[in-house]
């Protein structure tokens, strides 16, 4: 049934506020429990009701308002599960026969199932449809009366607030738990009753009192729980003050309630009493302590909803503004133009949903290597599988002014490039399936949000493996698009040269396949060429036959920096050797105030201490050595756990041309701007890392987006360089940015520019990896560009990432 055929079948009984809220006050404490929010379904009932908000007040002032009516019998049985289940069905919604289930007399033997779980099903069912009609209609009758309470309750909270300086400093939580407090109770209990001092604070105790014993008796006898209460309660002086209070009003002596008519005819107790009091069931002494009840269970959601609200508004100044703005341009609020305020509603709930309820979130903010990255955006999706993504994909294109962030596996230090303070992020994470293909287990596929941790572990017991990440907790998308640097790229060249097919979502959903037969255009772009042309949701790798080998690392003191940098030099004068992988690291740990080296080096074949690698093996003195035979998982984690986390991270990169006496001119740059920097960022880790470009696809294999061809040798001739620094203080960020955009120019400008090649997974955000892989390039992926995307979605409504000049 329809909003509106409910709302036509009803309408001759319109229902008070009040009644509304005991309908779902009851349900949330029986159905749901105390710590649910109240404000999900009354804000989705809102719009619905805002266009007949004028009937209501209508018939209010005229008199005609709802009046409690009697039933011919008091003791109606609806409780059977059967009976309520054809209720809440019913073509004709009869409030009358809700109203005499909840108070009448309630039977729960034989056949009458008033307490299962499928009785609380249809139940729920049942309310729901009450909730959908009443609510709003008639929170617009208190809307004043709220607005006053509000108005006054804050007053009063200023002037006693802390006075400071520039303004006034005020508790949040406490004060956002006394001004819900006070509205709730205006709802519940009238104005003069909420009014009274005492009152309103032993309210505002009693659901306090109620917590801390609940958390007593779980550790308490209960032979002693009496003496717990009393002793934490002070004799339930709060509850007594409530419950003498409430039993005047709802028992014989109620006539004397002072409350005027105009509001008392909106409260929650006024509604009980008239309610039940043909009922020989609900005596005034059980109605005052359900309604008491009822009272802990809708004290808590409203205030931390409250709070959450105001923690964010204070966090976020750029919001302040605007709401302003959009609530002022309103003169006169109320519930037929709080319609108009979509900021401001859409600012409310996201927060009560999102911050910091929703745990979810949380642990995906936080998974994030670096805080740079550990932005706060409006929403994240995090889809399953293609189809999910190609859903979203269609929705976030139709709407303009959307910012969108992809998110693999989050290792990058850019800010904004897999997440976003100011849209969406899709969170590629859950697309992480792996299986093996072939007869002879010869390809993976690997969903684009798995990590190389989970890819070895499921190769390495077959002995074979892949070309992907030396650092276990890295993202497959990312690294293979950008391109990969690998244990096995000095053999098999860079990650993505090893992918046989990709499944893409392009901008306007449709799904494909890319590879060297189909949009094999697509398939060369994205080989380098990063999140330009769409989302890779799967990639088919080659697998390799591959068993244990020699590596790990050796660490040396600052000693030794002038022996590693000549172990390089000699490393690349001798002749290529596929199977010798290294990265030479150059650190200042600020925390030692001291200078080392480190060489992760890996032999990928079963030979201890190879030839290729005893240049670096033989320089001593040594701090540290792990090199031993094993796989590629126990290398992986091991390189884990020396990564920076939890930091400001930065990173930046050039190549060079090898050439005699460059290192140690290169080396010195880096110490000279990293001993500068630490006098003002004493905690500073700066990184310098030497390491060889992989070698390029042969002439009849598929081509990467990279500038180097078939028959050139960047392996042998060329080093890449990679600058690196952590720190603490997000203070301390534009001091480090700016070393270390310095350092990368003075030494761009010491080896110039005839190499070029900026290798994009460790591009700093104001470097522009793409445009060094030349112009030629550049034009061919931006024609692949316009044809997959005319419309731009991956250049204008993806935020992040390196952008093509289209």
């Amino acid at each position: 049934m329809s909003l509106v055929d409910v709302k036509s079948v009803i309408s001759d009984e319109k229902v008070q506020l009040v009644l509304f809220l005991l309908v779902v006050l009851v349900h949330l404490y029986n159905e749901i429990g105390p710590c649910q929010s109240l404000l999900h379904p009354l804000c989705d009932g809102f719009a619905f009701f805002l266009s007949s908000l004028t009937t209501i007040v209508r018939d209010y002032q005229s008199g005609k308002y709802y009046k409690p009516w009697k039933p011919a019998n008091p003791i109606v049985i609806v409780s059977a599960k059967q009976q309520i289940a054809e209720l809440s069905e019913a073509p004709n919604l009869s409030q009358r026969a809700v109203y005499a289930d909840m108070f009448g007399f309630k039977h729960t033997m034989n056949k009458l199932q008033h307490n299962t779980s499928d009785h609380k099903v249809v139940r729920t069912r049942l309310y729901g449809r009450l909730l959908q009609v009443n609510g709003p209609g008639h929170l617009n009758a208190l809307y004043p009366h709220l607005v006053a309470r509000l108005d006054s309750s804050l007053s009063r909270e200023l002037a006693e607030a802390r006075v400071l300086q520039d303004g006034v400093s005020l508790p949040v939580a406490q004060t956002v738990r006394r001004l819900a407090s006070r509205l709730m109770s205006l709802m519940f209990f009238g104005e003069s009753l909420s009014s009274n001092e005492a009152f309103s604070k032993a309210l505002l105790r009693y659901p306090q009192d109620m917590v801390k014993c609940m958390g007593a008796f779980q550790i308490t006898p209960a032979f002693m729980s009496p003496v717990v209460h009393a002793l934490l309660t002070k004799r339930g002086e709060a509850m007594n003050l409530i419950q003498g209070r409430l039993f005047e009003c709802m028992g014989p002596g109620r006539s004397t309630w002072d409350e005027p008519d105009q509001t008392k005819y909106l409260t929650i107790m006024h509604n009980m009493t008239e309610l039940t009091e043909s009922s020989d069931y609900w005596n005034p002494e059980l109605l005052s302590q359900s309604l008491l009840g009822i009272w802990f269970a809708a004290a808590h959601q409203p205030w931390m909803n409250l709070h959450f609200i105001m923690i964010e508004l204070c966090t976020r100044p750029q919001w302040q503004e605007a709401l302003r703005q959009e609530i002022q341009q309103h003169s006169t609020l109320d519930y037929k133009t709080l319609e108009g305020l979509p900021l401001l509603d859409s600012f409310i709930k996201e927060t009560v949903r999102l911050k910091p309820l929703d745990t979810r979130y949380k642990t995906s903010i936080s998974s994030y290597f670096f805080l740079n990255s550990r932005q706060s955006p409006k929403c994240i999706v995090a889809p399953t599988n293609a189809a999910e993504v190609s859903k979203i994909i269609k929705k976030l294109g139709v709407r303009e002014n959307n910012q969108v962030a992809i998110r693999s596996g989050g290792h990058t230090p850019n800010r904004g490039f897999a997440n976003t303070d100011s849209g969406v992020t899709l969170d590629l994470r859950g697309l992480n399936k792996i299986a093996l293909q072939g007869p002879n287990d010869d390809v993976v596929s690997v969903g684009t949000g798995a990590l190389w941790r989970e890819v070895y572990a499921t190769l390495d017991p077959i002995n074979r493996t892949v070309v992907g990440a030396r650092v276990a907790s890295v993202g497959v998308g990312g690294f293979l698009t950008g391109g990969g640097l690998s244990f096995f790229s000095p053999k098999y060249g860079f990650g993505c040269d090893n992918v046989v097919n990709m499944e893409v979502v392009l901008a306007n959903g449709a799904i494909v396949n890319a590879n060297a037969t189909s949009h094999p255009d697509l398939f060369r772009a994205l080989k380098g060429g990063q999140g330009n042309f769409g989302i890779v949701t799967r990639f088919d790798l080659v697998t390799h036959v591959q068993s244990e080998y020699w590596g790990g690392a050796i660490q040396y003191p600052g000693s030794a920096d002038a022996a590693q940098l000549a172990a390089f030099e000699s490393f690349k004068a001798a002749p290529y050797d596929g199977f010798a992988e290294i990265e030479q690291t150059f650190v200042y740990f600020g925390a030692l105030k001291a200078f080392s080296s480190t060489n992760n080096m890996f032999y990928t074949k079963s030979v201890v201490n190879a030839s290729a690698l005893k240049f670096f093996s033989d320089v001593q003195p040594q701090t540290a050595n792990t090199m031993r035979i094993s796989n590629t998982s126990a290398f992986a984690e091991e390189i884990e756990k020396f990564q920076p986390t939890d930091q400001f991270a930065s990173y930046s990169t050039l190549s060079f041309r090898m050439a005699p006496g460059i290192l140690p001119r290169i080396y010195k740059q880096w110490k000279d701007a990293t001993t500068s920097l630490s006098a003002k960022v004493p905690n500073v880790t700066s990184v310098l890392t030497f390491q060889d470009i992989p070698p390029p696809p042969s002439a009849n294999a598929p081509k990467n987006s990279f500038p180097f061809a078939p028959d050139s040798t960047p392996h042998k001739d060329n080093v890449l360089v990679l600058f690196s620094f952590y720190w603490s203080h997000k203070e301390e960020s534009a001091l480090v940015e700016s070393t270390i955009k310095s350092v990368t120019g003075s030494v761009q400008e010491l080896v110039g520019n005839k190499v070029g090649f900026k290798y994009l997974n460790y591009a700093a955000a104001w470097q522009d990896p793409i445009g060094s892989y030349g112009e030629e390039i550049n034009k061919a992926l931006a024609r692949v560009a316009r044809t997959y995307d005319p419309n731009r979605f991956f250049q204008r409504v993806v935020s992040g990432g390196f952008k093509l000049k289209v």
